[in-house]
């Protein structure tokens, strides 16, 4: 029998019926006084924020005494110092900066004029902050939240985000007040951790005023604008058109004062995929984004007779057809300090590598020196993978060359180029990025190829170092000492989180039983329909598997790795145990393991993930102090924030 320190390489699996209780001094867990939640959870550095409903299976209540009952209301929790507090502020989002909590509100959902304008009608920024320091300009409430500015309405882009350890938010400037500001000026502002009610104005290095809106903050320290056209009425992309709805600028977000600058490239919305990875000087970003053919000049960017890709073996030799059309998402790059200096002798150049279609979710990836993106066939015009179709999505990447001058050559051979699994759960479209390598999980039956030669059509893993010179394709070989050394995957993590990727391993590609008691597999369930989790990482030139015998919920693993620890969902009814030993087996539960041993925990029974692609984390963490679950009452047959009443979901939080 094989022993399952070899078949994972590194760790062997652990038992998954070790239980703990909420009493363990190893894991703090604690209840919060409130009811259901009634948004997204945040957690950042001391401080956990829940939406508390008034209206629950418990009753109701009027937390922000506006008169109505169906709100969802902040409450704050210091996880360091065990302490509550309500906010009484219906937010429609909300950030933290170090002990700074700020919260966008519609004053008309909250009930309150916060800029005393004497209506009802603004979108305002209020902050709150458990030691007060610095004397608020405007009205404050009982509990401390204290009005701030005026936000600028955003649809379908963000109003504020944290960037480089500070608050940035669009303000609702009038336009005259504006124009007043002279060249330069823009409704862009930034608040410190120590000035919360002093904001810095941002500018921009054109002339003019500008009203940028933001895209995305990018947690490497790169904030992402757009500039609509139709608002600026300029062309900002040298298009001849104003109609242009996302052109891109870029911004240092820490250091505020270099002001923005504008790419003059448009991109396909503001909800498109936009990467920057600093190096590993620490010196410069690469930064990766989309530009879409149809907004930007309705031109076709990856035509093989443009002037940057003829003659040069930019095409793959299987691609027969030029690709005229104007409606594709096509990669590009920049070097944000040489271009960020000199955006003419360091442009963002084309990569001619077209994305998946419009109207589909996009993924693209950045490792040191390269950018990648997946690539729909039908987009590109070819059968990229030689199967005889266009209907696969393929992994493309090419290096992202400094010099202007020099030649863009992705690889186009076809064995390099796989179809990949875009359904796989987790949100990675079936590519993602670990240690400055490229890992895909390959669909042999889009592939139309059974790539490790066992007789079966799987999802199975792969990975590719773009630095190597030995390595060109993709290697498919991991688990050693066994008759198939591949891996497949029902779920893979968008992201790696400390130098490992979380994957939901299947035993159905190893043919064999492995939720099972450490190292003996006479204790497995017996069948090989189980998915596990494991958390990939790379060592003496190898991809590794380790991870715990326990069975996940299907498709919704939700692994996160946090605090040198690895949580995820079980699934009793998998598992084929009452692993937290309350007399049933058929709960969901929320489990952690060591990353370095064999020490499974159950922290208690949560609810599944509902989302249709299996996105959302089985902890809501940043990985600094500890992070929070939904709970349920119902499963776990406990009044669990003591009020009385069980069949609620509540929120539960632990301390690393």
């Amino acid at each position: 029998m094989r022993s399952l320190d070899r078949l994972l390489l590194v760790l062997a699996l652990c038992s998954g019926c070790g239980t703990s209780n909420d009493d363990d001094d190893t894991i703090l867990v604690f209840a919060t006084q409130g009811h259901a939640p009634g948004g997204p959870l945040l957690v950042e550095g001391n401080w956990m924020i829940y939406l508390e409903e008034e209206t629950s299976p418990a009753g109701v209540q009027d937390l922000n005494g506006n008169g109505v009952m169906t709100d969802s209301v902040a409450v704050a929790v210091s996880m360091g110092g065990l302490s509550v507090f309500p906010l009484g502020v219906a937010p429609a989002a909300v950030h933290v900066v170090g002990h700074q909590i700020y919260m966008e509100v519609v004053e008309a959902d909250d009930g309150r004029d916060w800029n005393g304008d004497t209506m009802l009608d603004d979108f305002v920024l209020v902050h709150w902050t458990p030691v007060p320091a610095a004397v608020p300009p405007g009205f404050c409430t009982p509990e401390g939240v204290c009005y701030v500015d005026d936000l600028m309405p955003a649809a379908g882009t963000r109003s504020a985000v944290l960037a480089g350890a500070r608050l940035y938010y669009t303000a609702n400037i009038p336009d005259m007040t504006l124009m007043m500001s002279g060249d330069g000026a823009t409704t862009l502002r930034a608040l410190e951790q120590g000035a919360p009610f002093t904001p810095i104005d941002v500018m921009h290095l054109d002339t003019g005023q500008r009203r940028p809106r933001i895209a995305h903050s990018d947690e490497d320290g790169v904030l992402f604008l757009t500039y609509d056209e139709t608002v600026e009425l300029l062309d900002l992309n040298g298009d001849g058109d104003q109609f242009d709805n996302t052109v891109l600028a870029l911004l240092d977000a820490g250091i505020p004062t270099r002001g923005i600058r504008s790419t003059g490239l448009a991109v396909p919305g503001s909800d498109s995929p936009l990467r920057a990875r600093r190096n590993n000087a620490g010196t410069d970003w690469l930064t990766a984004f989309y530009v879409s053919e149809s907004d930007q000049g309705a031109v076709s960017l990856n035509d093989r007779d443009d002037p940057d890709f003829m003659g040069t073996g930019w095409e793959p030799v299987q691609c027969a057809n030029r690709d005229t059309d104007a409606t594709d998402v096509v990669l590009h790059f920049l070097h944000f300090e040489p271009w960020f200096a000199d955006p003419v002798l360091s442009p963002a150049r084309n990569t001619g590598l077209v994305g998946r279609d419009p109207m589909m979710e996009q993924r693209l990836s950045v490792v040191e020196g390269f950018v990648g993106t997946v690539s729909d066939e039908a987009s590109a015009d070819c059968d990229l993978n030689v199967d005889t179709d266009t209907a696969d999505s393929i992994p493309r990447w090419t290096q992202a060359v400094f010099d202007p001058m020099a030649a863009i050559l992705p690889p186009g051979v076809s064995a390099s180029l796989h179809a990949l699994a875009t359904a796989l759960p987790g949100g990675s479209l079936g590519m993602s990025t670990l240690s400055n390598r490229f890992v895909i999980v390959v669909d042999e039956t889009a592939d139309a190829d059974d790539v490790d030669a066992n007789g079966q059509m799987e999802e199975i893993v792969a990975w590719l170092d773009p630095l190597s010179t030995t390595l060109t394709t993709w290697s498919f070989q991991h688990v050693t000492g066994s008759t198939n050394p591949s891996v497949g995957a029902a779920w893979m993590s968008r992201e790696e989180r400390l130098q490992r990727l979380a994957v939901a391993f299947q035993e159905s590609v190893q043919g064999t039983s492995l939720n099972a008691a450490c190292q003996d597999l006479s204790s497995a369930d017996g069948d090989t329909l189980d998915e596990l989790p494991t958390w990939a990482f790379f060592s003496s030139g190898s991809l590794g598997f380790p991870g715990v015998g326990v069975a996940l919920s299907p498709a919704r693993a939700g692994i996160v790795l946090a605090g040198f620890f690895a949580y995820f969902r079980i699934s009793e009814v998998e598992h084929g145990r009452d692993v937290n030993g309350d007399g049933d087996a058929t709960d969901i539960l929320l489990m952690r393991n060591s990353l370095f041993a064999c020490e499974p925990e159950v922290v208690g029974v949560t609810v599944d993930d509902t989302t249709p692609d299996g996105t959302l984390d089985a902890l809501c963490t940043d990985g600094v102090l500890g992070g929070a679950f939904v709970a349920s009452e119902t499963d776990a047959g406990l009044d669990l924030n003591g009020n009385g009443f069980v069949g609620e979901d509540v929120i539960r939080y632990i301390v690393f």
